[in-house]
């Protein structure tokens, strides 16, 4: 009864690449207005972690960490962006 879709794993890796370096480029550009390097230099990692993960050598604990690491970075990033915009 289960319905199964078979996804390209290249076309897989490229997509979540892609979103990885997107996530990070969009952190980045926060630097612009906050002026914090953190944030910027945890998505660098996290987005390298991912890229290792899915041409280097494969680890789930490897992608995994970098998928925390970018929702971290997200996260501070946006918390620098609040913290400027409080009067």
């Amino acid at each position: 009864m289960g319905i199964g879709i078979s996804v390209n794993e290249g076309a897989w890796a490229g997509a979540i690449s892609v979103f990885a370096l997107i996530a990070a480029l969009a952190i980045a550009y926060g630097y612009r207005r906050h002026r914090s390097v953190g944030p910027v230099g945890l998505a660098v990692v996290g987005a390298a972690l991912v890229l290792w993960a899915m041409y280097g050598e494969y680890s789930r604990a490897v992608e995994v960490a970098g998928f925390a690491a970018l929702v971290v970075a997200a996260l501070w990033d946006w918390r620098e962006k609040r913290r400027l915009s409080r009067p």
